[in-house]
């Protein structure tokens, strides 16, 4: 079984394209390592359907989301000037989107609340009359 968690904060505003009939939005997220050197993994969590438009909605570069379930996976790939580079992917049909907060310090800003958080299964063979929200 390939299931995995992670907490981060947001670093660059959801990406959100079209994949056919469905929405697919891209989060691109910044997690602390706890080694000595405090390093940060980036990790990309892939969103399908009517939770992808919540997520590009909703959420901006900064804020803290929880991923949980869904699969971990790498992706390679090759820059435009022809370096090769591997990527980390979490994606799925059980990958489930916590909403935590804003941060701190920006009460303006778009983005959910502590008191908004919110769970989605989004589930790419569905259609959107499928999901309950």
């Amino acid at each position: 079984m390939n299931s995995f968690n992670f907490l981060g904060r947001l670093g660059a505003d959801p990406e959100l394209r079209n994949a056919g009939a469905q929405n697919v939005c891209s989060l691109r997220c910044a997690v602390s390592t706890t080694d000595r050197d405090n390093d940060t993994v980036w990790l990309t969590a892939t969103v399908w359907g009517k939770p992808a438009q919540w997520c590009k909605d909703r959420l901006r570069k900064g804020d803290r989301v929880l991923i949980s379930g869904g699969e971990l996976r790498t992706r390679d790939y090759e820059t435009r000037d022809g370096q090769k580079r591997q990527s980390l992917e979490v994606g799925g049909f059980d990958l489930r989107v916590h909403f935590i907060e804003k941060p701190e310090g920006n009460p303006n800003k778009p983005g959910p609340t502590r008191a908004e958080a919110v769970t989605m299964t989004p589930t790419p063979q569905e259609s959107d009359d499928d999901i309950p929200f």
